[in-house]
């Protein structure tokens, strides 16, 4: 007799995450759990990102490097759900006597943050004509943050330029500007720089809050905040 399959193994799940996009996800299998329980025990951050994105480039059918951080985030999460339980084991430690504690977060009390999907306005001042410049940014795509943490020379500029939805001067859009251009343009702008860094690093993040007791009675709150908070928990 053959060895049996699981039907939890090869069911698609249709969900809808909080932007609106429509996707379909499968439980992980065995090859694939064993890869992020290796990647959590020995793997840099960088190494742990690359993982996840294969795992979920492999169960979830829309290409997820072109997904915001924060419908990854809310993916993972499902993701998580259909293949172990509602629950992400995680180690709380202790502030003042360092005790290790385990505790269990319900996928549902999980937080996914404000204002996910919308883009972000910076006002750049006016031009010689006296129009207002303003330059507007999308989140962060999955492809552009692994850019990021890559350190690569430029890479925030590059960023910045993944995310620009567009330079508007009054009402009316500008013509794209190429990346060494627009790299130029940037840097010679007043606080357009800092501005836009700002923006791209405080994408919406999911997040879990919890007060607790050690054993010795000391009180603690411990939040675990972004994508690789929660992967290392």
């Amino acid at each position: 007799m053959a060895l049996p399959k699981l039907k939890s193994a090869v069911i698609e799940h249709n969900e809808t995450l909080l932007t609106g996009r429509k996707i379909k996800i499968r439980p992980f299998h065995g090859r694939e759990e064993k890869k992020i329980l290796t990647a959590k025990m020995s793997g840099t951050p960088i190494e742990q990102f690359d993982v996840i994105i294969e795992v979920m480039s492999t169960c979830v059918s829309q290409d997820v490097l072109q997904f915001s951080m924060a419908e990854f985030e809310q993916a993972y999460l499902i993701l998580y759900s259909v293949s172990v339980n509602d629950k992400i084991e995680a180690s709380f430690v202790c502030g003042e006597c360092q005790a290790i504690i385990s505790a269990s977060i319900p996928v549902s009390a999980v937080k996914m943050g404000e204002d996910i999907g919308k883009t972000t306005t910076i006002d750049l001042g006016q031009d010689e004509t006296g129009k207002n410049v303003t330059m507007v940014l999308n989140q962060l795509s999955v492809a552009t943050s692994r850019m990021v943490m890559s350190a690569e020379d430029d890479s925030e500029i590059v960023a910045i330029f993944d995310s620009l939805e567009g330079i508007y001067v009054g009402e009316d859009q500008i013509e794209s500007p190429e990346l060494e251009e627009f790299g130029e343009w940037l840097l010679n702008q007043p606080n357009a720089y800092t501005e836009s860094i700002k923006t791209i690093r405080t994408s919406p993040q999911m997040s879990y809050s919890k007060k607790w007791q050690c054993p010795d009675g000391h009180d603690n709150v411990t939040e675990v905040k972004g994508f690789s908070s929660f992967f290392r928990s």
